[in-house]
């Protein structure tokens, strides 16, 4: 399977073929590697559906988190996309990287980043 093409069909506000991808991976955990490299996509949206796919992988799959844990927690804070930033790095670094992003021209990425300024 092509993650990064799966990732990338369907609507801009729509999960396309995340939960395909999820699916795939829940029943080959060694593959979780290509979702890993979507993180660094050129594709914004591509690299903010993975991060999609790895929340719920990580939700509902405790294994495949437990055995990638500091590589997830690396991966998103690592990734060029801010959108990617802001899904499941630490706390401390979390309110860092939204304080940056509160006034960010892209609506989501600001929207995100306010909330998380509100909630903490």
């Amino acid at each position: 399977m092509n993650f990064e093409l799966e990732l990338s069909k369907g609507k801009q506000n729509s999960l396309g073929e995340t939960l395909k991808v999820v699916d795939f991976i829940k029943n080959n955990p060694k593959k979780v590697e290509h979702l890993f490299q979507c993180f660094y996509s050129e594709n914004s949206l591509v690299a903010m559906r993975a991060m999609n796919g790895a929340k719920r992988i990580i939700k509902d799959d405790k294994k495949v988190f437990l055995a990638n844990k500091d590589r997830f927690l690396n991966e998103f804070s690592n990734s060029k996309h801010n959108v990617v930033k802001l899904g499941l790095i630490l706390k401390l670094k979390l309110i860092e990287v939204a304080k940056r992003l509160k006034n960010d021209e892209r609506k989501v990425v600001r929207t995100k980043a306010q909330k998380i300024l509100e909630d903490n």
